[in-house]
This record gives C-alpha cells, sequence and structure tokens, in this order.
C-alpha cells in the first residue's frame, strides 16, 4: 500500500483518533492518581473536555504540550468549581442517609417524602455536574457562582440530553466494575470516552442556544 494513501485512509484516521483517546486517557488517569483525585480531578477532566472538544472540530491536538497548558491555566478556576460541588456532595450524601436511616425505623410518610426529594436534588446535583463541564467551555471567563447557575439552569433546559449523558456514563462505569476484565478500560479509555460522548450529546443543543458563542479549543491556550 502507498503510505501517503494510507496516512489519508479512513483505516489510519481511525488509529489516530483511537491514540488520542488513549494518550489523553492516560495523562488524565496519572494526573488524577497523583492529584488524590480532590486536587486535581475538575482540572485534569476540564482539560479532557477542551481537547476532545478540538478532536470534534477536527482540530489538531498537540497532546502533552496542549493538555499541561490548559491544567496549568485554569488550574484555580477549576479547583473553585470542584471544592463547591464536594460540599454540596457531602451535605446531600448525609442528607439522604438521615432520611433513609429515619424511613428505615418510622416509615411514615414525612420520612418518604423527605428521601425521595434528597433524591431528587442529587439527580439535579449530577445533571448540573455533567454541564458545568459544557458551560466551561462556552463561558471560560465567568465567576464560579455565575458557571454554576448557568450549569444548574442548562441542567433543567436539556433534560432528556442530560439523563442520556448519564444513564451512558452509569452504565459504562458499572459493566467496567462489574466485568473485572475491562478494568484496564479506567486507565486507558473510559475518561475521555465519555468526554467525547458527552460534548457530542450535548454541544448541539449549546451551540444552538448559545449562537453567538464558541467554544474552546486546543489553540485558545497555545496562542
Amino acid at each position: 500500500m502507498d503510505f501517503e494513501k494510507f496516512i489519508n485512509s479512513k483505516i489510519y484516521a481511525i488509529f489516530d483518533k483511537l491514540y488520542h483517546f488513549i494518550m489523553i486517557n492516560i495523562i488524565w488517569f496519572l494526573s488524577v492518581v497523583l492529584g488524590f483525585g480532590v486536587f486535581t480531578f475538575m482540572p485534569a477532566t476540564q482539560a479532557i473536555f477542551v481537547m476532545q472538544n478540538s478532536m470534534i472540530q477536527e482540530k489538531d491536538v498537540p497532546i502533552f504540550k496542549a493538555y499541561w497548558a490548559i491544567l496549568k491555566k485554569d488550574y484555580w478556576k477549576n479547583q473553585k468549581i470542584f471544592i463547591i460541588f464536594f460540599l454540596l456532595g457531602v451535605i446531600l450524601f448525609f442528607d439522604v442517609k438521615m432520611y433513609y436511616d429515619q424511613l428505615l425505623d418510622n416509615p411514615n410518610m414525612f420520612n418518604r417524602i423527605g428521601f425521595w426529594v434528597s433524591c431528587l436534588f442529587v439527580l439535579i446535583f449530577i445533571i448540573t455536574f455533567i454541564n458545568i463541564f459544557m458551560v466551561n467551555l462556552y463561558f471560560p471567563e465567568w465567576k464560579t457562582f455565575k458557571k454554576i447557575k448557568y450549569a444548574f439552569m442548562f441542567a433543567i433546559a436539556l433534560p432528556l440530553r442530560s439523563f442520556i449523558v448519564l444513564a451512558i456514563s452509569v452504565t459504562s462505569i458499572f459493566i467496567v466494575l462489574w466485568y473485572q476484565f475491562l478494568l484496564p478500560l479506567i486507565f486507558l479509555v473510559l475518561a475521555s470516552l465519555l468526554a467525547y460522548i458527552t460534548i457530542k450529546v450535548m454541544k448541539p443543543k449549546y451551540d444552538k442556544l448559545l449562537k453567538e458563542r464558541k467554544s474552546l479549543i486546543v489553540t485558545d491556550y497555545l496562542n
């Protein structure tokens, strides 16, 4: 086979994209582990979103240089968001646990309503967290609380797409954890694949609603 033809072939394009998926995911995984999760999860994941958004728009992605540029430049912005979501998550966890324990001890109507309302808040919390990554792509200059406010608004405005992303994410994670021979996928491809799927599902609606806004790509950090 002619080398130039191979470079321009669909097979090469598939392997090139797979290479990017794997390398981005490996860097993300190492970043999260070295940061003990709480110190790097949000900045590292947002870096994946910017890089995958660039790939979707068929922009060339210099993996290592771009990843670290995004991680460093937006680290504190994304870490502030993570801290707020982490604290809210802890509060919601204990709220659900409290009503669940009360429901077991005294299964009256008040405790049932309290438990299911708490679960509803958890669901809203999760789909808001999903949307915060998209809001970050479109409004990087906004303050932390404004981003969270609009992530919540988009979660409510786009419930179907948010639930699709949630369902795909939960199912994928469950399958990988249930079938232990798939655990290496967490290291190899899972995060970058889920970020890619999230953008593919959510981006058409965001582009339609935000016609005057352009989403972040790698060149915004390298130029």
